[in-house]
Order: C-alpha cells, then structure tokens, then sequence
C-alpha cells in the first residue's frame, strides 16, 4: 500500500516543473511553514501529494491576488479566515499606496488614476468554497 501513495507523489523538481515555481521557491514555502511535503522518501528527498498540490494552488491564487505570505499562511490554517474582508483589506491597503505613490505625479499631469477593482468573481467564489 506504501508504493502505491508513493507513486502518485511527486518530488521536489517536479512539483517546480508542474507548476513553474523554483525549487528554490518550494524549499522557503516549506522554511517558513506554508506548504511542507507530506512524506519524505528514504533518503529523504520531499514528496507532495494530492494534498500538498491543493494547498500550492490555493498559494499561487492567493499570491495572483496580491496577499503577502503571512496572511495567505493565516488564511489557510485558520478556519475563522475570511475571504471578502481579506481582500477588501488589502485593496484598500493597495490604494492607500497607489494614491500616495502617485498623487504627486497626477497633480503635477493634472490625471487622475482611477481605482483598483475587486478581483474577478470566479476567484472569489472558488476562494469562498475553501471554508465552506
């Protein structure tokens, strides 16, 4: 029964390959505790399963949307973690330093920017769908 867990694991360099992230980049999602491979091989070489790969995609979705580690860490391991007040924080975070970094260079052109918008709906549902 262990070989069979084993083959549908993938190492390291292929978990990279599958999702175009480094290798360098999966070991410090392990340093710091946001995605740890669920087995290890004798020789102790990584091994991520159908799980791990759920929780990396959860990570790179997370990550497109602008969330820094730490609060996507937050996000996955607390059940009380919400969503829509999650990124209506950090939108509104992310304005506050778009207007700042750009309100001299728009008086100076006479511009205005215009606003971020919320992120397309189909993420957010599917996001929402992790908790429920």
């Amino acid at each position: 029964m262990e070989v069979a867990r084993f083959e549908q694991s993938r190492r390291v360099g292929e978990l990279a390959a599958a999702t175009g992230l480094t290798v360098r980049t999966l070991h410090y999602y392990e340093e710091i505790g946001l995605l740890t491979p669920s087995q290890r091989t004798h020789a102790g070489h990584r091994l991520y399963d159908s799980a791990d790969l759920a929780r990396l995609y959860q990570i790179c979705l997370l990550r497109r949307l602008g969330l820094p580690l730490a609060e996507i860490g937050r996000a996955l391991d607390d059940p009380s973690w919400n969503l829509h007040s999650a990124l209506a924080a950090h939108l509104s975070h992310l304005d506050r330093q778009l207007e700042g970094s750009v309100s001299s260079a728009a008086d100076s052109r006479h511009c205005s920017v215009p606003r971020r918008s919320t992120p397309p709906q189909s993420e957010v549902n599917y996001l929402s769908s992790w908790k429920e």
